[in-house]
């Protein structure tokens, strides 16, 4: 969609790369936080993308399989705690066009 809109494409882009690369979030609360946004909204796409991203960082398969599943009570304590993780749980989705509003888990 974006590739069509070159306008739009770059400062995307530029967003993302500063988001994954230049961000203070720890590369892996910050992969797991993707994984459990990825799952509070339905996204299998941006699951299917950030789990080899996550895997790739030396996350174990067991902690990838829990946050796609929003089993967030298996992974580490300290990191259960951290507010990256406990936000989607938390939030309210804006409804798109046309739609009503919902609360998913």
């Amino acid at each position: 969609m974006f590739a069509g809109a070159p306008a739009a494409l770059r400062p995307l882009t530029e967003l993302g790369q500063a988001i994954l690369l230049h961000a203070e979030l720890d590369p892996r609360l910050r992969q797991i936080a993707i994984l459990t946004v990825a799952r509070a909204t339905g996204s299998g796409y941006e699951r299917a993308q950030h789990e080899q991203v996550t895997r790739a960082l030396g996350v174990s398969d067991a902690d990838v399989r829990a946050a796609s599943a929003g089993d967030l009570d298996a992974l580490d304590e300290e990191e259960r705690r951290r507010p990256a993780l406990r936000a989607p749980q938390l939030a309210r989705l804006a409804p798109g066009p046309g739609e009503a509003s919902v609360a998913r888990e």
